[in-house]
C-alpha cells in the first residue's frame, strides 16, 4: 500500500502474490538477520537488483547480486542483539517493551501509541501451506533470530518484574492523547522515520 515504495509500481500493476515477491526481492529474506548482523545495504539489495525487480524480473539465485544470510551472519547478528542492543522489545508485547525501555532510559511516559500499524494487514491464516512454508524455508534465520530475541525479552522482563509491573500500571492508568495531540505525536514520528531514513543514505 505504500506508492513511495521502489517496487509498489510492479507489485499493483501485475497483481503479484505473497509468493510471487519471495522471488521478485529475495533481499527481503532473512532482512532483520542480514541488517543486525552487520551487512550493509549495499549488500543486502544492491542497485542492479532492485532496477530488475522494478522491472518484474524475478531474480534466480545465480542473477541476484547480494549476498544471502549464513550461519556467520546469524552468529554476528545473535552477538549483536545480546551486546550493543540495551533494549530488546518484542512487537507483540509493546506495551511491555515500552515499559522496559522507561525502565532502562528512566523514561517518563504521559501517554504513548502505537504507530506504523497496517490496517489492510492480512491475517496469516488463511496462507496457503505451500507458501507459508515457503515464507519459512527462506526466513529460517530470521526465525531463528527472533526466538533468541524472545529469550533476551523474557530474561530482561524477569529480572526487572517489579519494576516493569509498576511501569506497566502506570503506563494502563495514562490516559490515551486526543485528536489533535495524537496527529501531532503522529507526524513528528513520521518526520524523524524520514530523517533517520535520510541519514542511513547518506
Amino acid at each position: 500500500s505504500n506508492r513511495f515504495h521502489p517496487l509498489h509500481g510492479v507489485v499493483a500493476s501485475r497483481g503479484l502474490t505473497l509468493s510471487d515477491f519471495l522471488d521478485l526481492a529475495p533481499w527481503g529474506n532473512n532482512l532483520q538477520c542480514k541488517l543486525i548482523g552487520g551487512m550493509s545495504m549495499a549488500e543486502v539489495r544492491p542497485r542492479e537488483s532492485l532496477e530488475a525487480a522494478s522491472r518484474g524480473e524475478k531474480l534466480s539465485a545465480e542473477r541476484f547480486a547480494g549476498r544471502h544470510c549464513s550461519e556467520d551472519i546469524l552468529a554476528a547478528a545473535k552477538h549483536n542483539l545480546e551486546t550493543r542492543f540495551s533494549v530488546v522489545g518484542l512487537t507483540e508485547y509493546f506495551a511491555e517493551s515500552v515499559a522496559l525501555m522507561a525502565l532502562k532510559y528512566g523514561w517518563e511516559v504521559p501517554s504513548y501509541q502505537n504507530f506504523r500499524r497496517s490496517s489492510k494487514r492480512p491475517s496469516k491464516d488463511p496462507l496457503d501451506v505451500i507458501t507459508r512454508s515457503r515464507i519459512e524455508h527462506y526466513n529460517s534465520y530470521d526465525m531463528e533470530l527472533y526466538i533468541f530475541g524472545q529469550a533476551l525479552f523474557r530474561r530482561a522482563i524477569t529480572n526487572h518484574h517489579d519494576e516493569i509491573q509498576g511501569n506497566l500500571d502506570k503506563l494502563r492508568s495514562t490516559p490515551s492523547p486526543g485528536r489533535l495531540r495524537a496527529f501531532a505525536l503522529s507526524s513528528v514520528a513520521w518526520g524523524r522515520f524520514g530523517l533517520s531514513l535520510l541519514r542511513s543514505s547518506i
